[in-house]
């Protein structure tokens, strides 16, 4: 099994490794108060997770690239959400003072075709931004990694309405807050 496959494998049957807390019951939230095969378990029958299909689609090579930094995808969506509402400046003058690693993404001369007056009228987190923004470059993603990927954030996170097709600009905005991500993890979110 490649790393890839045993990644997936993760993703699929262990979401308790990657799960936001939030997702958990909160006695629960300290992994040691409870055993992992019963978080996962839990996890399976509160959000109504899918068992994969049995043949994988077209839908699993467009959602590779959400594999492999799987556990970066929080601080993937901050950059990237971060990137796309950095002409709302003062909305985010909070993030940028304590978080150096942002102010040094959005510094970079990367296009993105997003429309930003439709992220700044709902007051939305970079994160949310960054999520919408995931889902849409990734489409068509199958459901089951669709809602182990919502493990990955708080269960309060409102999601933009944002049309971000997959362009050229788009990958290059993407694969480069993944090299951030990647290259200082644990530094966003």
């Amino acid at each position: 099994m490649n790393i890839c496959h045993e990644q997936l494998f993760r993703i699929l049957y262990h979401p308790v490794a990657y799960a936001h807390l939030s997702n958990l019951p909160e006695a629960w939230r300290t992994k040691e108060r409870a055993s992992e095969p019963l978080l996962n378990y839990w996890l399976y029958r509160r959000y109504q997770l899918t068992a994969p299909s049995e043949t994988r689609d077209a839908a699993y090579t467009s959602a590779a690239v959400m594999i492999k930094p799987w556990d970066h995808m929080p601080d993937i969506a901050h950059l990237l959400g971060g990137y796309l509402l950095k002409s709302s400046m003062s909305d985010l003058n909070q993030a940028l003072f304590s978080d150096s690693l942002l102010l040094s993404f959005i510094a970079l001369p990367l296009i993105h075709h997003v429309d930003p007056s439709l992220l700044m009228q709902g007051g939305y987190t970079t994160q949310a931004c960054g999520v919408r923004f995931i889902l849409n470059h990734c489409d068509p993603i199958p459901q089951v990694l669709q809602q182990r990927f919502m493990l990955l954030f708080p269960t309060d996170i409102e999601l933009t309405k944002m049309n971000a097709p997959r362009t050229p600009d788009h990958i290059n905005l993407f694969n480069m807050a993944t090299h951030y991500a990647n290259n200082f993890p644990g530094r966003t979110a």
